[in-house]
């Protein structure tokens, strides 16, 4: 899969490292970080240079989440609060009325209404920038929707200078690599070329090596709250075992569990379906696939890199390449991003701890799916099953149905469902959607207004192009119900564990 996105030239190397349960289980570099001439065509095999695992990478927008890692260390210290307002900390900010109400965590939540991006190319001094970026006017009103900005993440670097009294590359330093142990993390790297994955050939700038690829941030010296550092695979490996153990690694306590659950939190409840948590994207199936869930965080950069954490799962995949050389006009990788991701969730074991027969849906795109029983109603007047569920509630959504029939299979109804576990009940109307997060629970539908004897029971599971985990049924009293069809199901017995595949 990973070689499949360099023979189709959407990037020249690679390194993928994937961890579970607080272990690295895949750590491998391919391909090569420097092969391409300023005219696009490959290079002498002697002057191209092998990705290694030790390749550092333009992280891009990954950025984005140490600034934010920066200000919840600020909030949970008191030196400054999310729900403050941005004209507290810059004042010169306050260029029109709408603006005055702004707020941290709206910059951190990109809801600010500001635009998503400034160009800096006709200024030259620093001043003249900072006055350009805190000038601009929103383009929608604050807090009215989500969209993606990089303005909003720069004045939040800008906002760790002014409360921290220190450049935003020497505070991630001081508190945030050098604690971790993250030697080969930072902003503006002085490190020999070849040990740097290039990025693209720019007309102005020659081949962008070393330096920053974002014409914003390299406008600000290298370092802004948006883009800049560079890192390793190993390195945002402890960034993220970090995130997994609350806070902490080793002896270094970065976030205390309080605030990294606050940061990892889903801000998002509107009907655009892209989770957004404070600077972390949270349960987007396109790049996050399988592992997506409520819980789960990650980040995509414009040269190609890219990091999902699931806490269910205590694991993270991290794919780095450097796919904008030698230009950025290839194809989009995010397909790679998401089968890599799929294939790894496939080997995870899934806990089932009931025993009996359970039915598995799949993990296929694009894909519909039928599980039909004939359920005998003699004696009850409910109908009853186990089951635990990850259906992607992403922009591409994917849904699931119960339905009845009571004429054979001619017509089918939605059956309303009601799910329970612990003090917490759902009743699904119409499609299942959402997640369980890797727990069961137990549904219950009413049958009592029916007096046919037999009835058919339909488990529809139809899947975009993106997908969660999938859909588990485990019937109740399975005297009851004898199997018509499992069209694209699998059947589990009596296994403790299975994996998803």
């Amino acid at each position: 899969m990973i070689t499949s996105g360099l023979q189709d030239q959407l990037y020249p190397g690679a390194v993928t490292l994937i961890a579970k349960d607080g272990d690295i289980v895949f750590h491998e570099s391919v391909g090569d970080s420097y092969k391409y001439d300023a005219n696009g065509e490959p290079l002498s095999s002697e002057d191209m240079i092998t990705m290694t695992n030790e390749t550092l990478f333009d992280l891009a927008s990954l950025t984005k989440t140490f600034t934010a890692t920066a200000i919840m260390q600020l909030h949970e210290k008191n030196r400054l609060s999310i729900d403050d307002l941005v004209i507290d900390y810059l004042p010169e900010f306050s260029t029109h009325p709408e603006k005055d109400t702004i707020t941290i965590e709206q910059l951190l939540t990109h809801t600010s209404g500001l635009p998503a991006s400034i160009s800096l190319a006709n200024y030259d001094e620093q001043e003249e920038m900072w006055g350009a970026i805190l000038s601009l006017e929103t383009v929608y009103t604050p807090g009215a929707q989500m969209i993606y900005s990089d303005v909003g993440m720069m004045i939040l670097g800008k906002i760790v200078e002014v409360v921290s009294e220190q450049s935003l590359d020497s505070y991630v330093e001081e508190w945030i690599t050098v604690p971790l142990g993250m030697t080969d993390t930072m902003f503006n790297p002085n490190r020999e070329l070849h040990t740097i994955a290039p990025t693209e050939y720019s007309p102005d700038r020659g081949l962008v090596w070393g330096d920053v690829h974002d014409e914003k941030a390299a406008a600000l010296n290298g370092v802004a709250g948006h883009a800049g550092l560079f890192s390793t695979a190993y390195d945002l490996a402890i960034f993220l075992q970090t995130m997994i153990n609350g806070g902490s690694y080793g002896d270094a306590q970065v976030l205390q569990p309080e605030s990294l659950q606050l940061m990892m939190k889903d801000q998002i409840t509107t009907e655009s379906h892209l989770g957004q948590s404070l600077g972390w994207n949270v349960n987007r199936g396109w790049f996050m696939a399988g592992l997506s869930s409520p819980s789960t965080v990650g980040h995509t950069g414009f040269t190609g890199t890219s990091f999902v954490l699931d806490p269910l799962t205590d694991s993270f995949v991290i794919f780095l390449t450097n796919r904008v050389h030698p230009t950025r006009n290839e194809g989009s990788i995010n397909g790679v991003r998401h089968d890599l991701v799929q294939q790894f969730i496939r080997s995870i074991p899934y806990s089932h701890p009931l025993g009996g027969h359970t039915w598995y849906s799949g993990m296929t795109s694009h894909a519909s799916s039928e599980l039909v029983f004939e359920f005998d109603t003699y004696e009850t007047d409910r109908l009853v099953f186990d089951t635990s569920f990850d259906i992607l509630n992403d922009i591409a959504r994917d849904q699931g149905f119960v339905e009845l029939s009571t004429d054979d299979g001619n017509t089918w109804d939605i059956l309303p469902v009601t799910i329970s576990m612990d003090d917490y009940t759902k009743t699904m109307h119409h499609s299942w959607i959402g997640s369980t997060k890797n727990h069961w629970v137990e549904a219950q539908a009413s049958i009592e207004h029916l007096t046919e004897e037999e009835i058919l029971i339909r488990f529809r599971y139809v899947t975009s192009g993106s997908n969660g985990k999938g859909w588990w049924i485990r019937p109740s009293n399975p005297e009851n119900w004898s199997l018509v069809n499992d069209q694209n199901w699998s059947l589990i017995e009596t296994e403790l564990e299975v994996s998803v595949h």
